[in-house]
């Protein structure tokens, strides 16, 4: 499984309020969802007015194809000329499954609400 992340920042000049940069973020965030499908959302500092942080995430079982969809999202918006694109940072992430030894070791994986480890048991004791 490969997940694309991308953090884009967008210039938002004579912006003058919080209020007009949530419309930014809204329309962009709201874009890549409804039609990529995608995971999206505000990352940077909310209270800087003059530029946007958003990232967004794709998931697929290909690192070509994770890597083409970002790049469409990101194509998508340049075209869509919501805001002035300053800078894009795009990553395609291997995420292997643990159990067959792969790349993500360390990661520790957890069962319903995060109170056991999956393969443990819970202590008759924290029920």
């Amino acid at each position: 499984m490969y997940i694309g992340a991308c953090r884009m920042t967008f210039s938002l000049p004579g912006n003058r309020s919080l209020k007009g940069k949530r419309q930014v973020v809204r329309r962009v965030c709201d874009r890549i969802r409804n039609k990529f499908h995608a995971a999206a959302a505000e990352v940077g500092d909310p209270e800087q007015w003059s530029e946007a942080e958003i990232a967004f995430a794709v998931v697929s079982g290909n690192r070509t194809h994770a890597q083409a969809m970002a790049e469409n999202i990101i194509g998508y918006l340049e075209d869509l000329m919501i805001a002035p694109l300053r800078e894009v940072e795009l990553e395609v992430i291997p995420f292997d499954d643990v159990s067959t030894g792969g790349t993500f070791t360390e990661v520790e994986r957890w069962k319903g609400s995060g109170a056991a480890k999956l393969g443990e048991q819970p202590d008759d004791d924290e029920e």
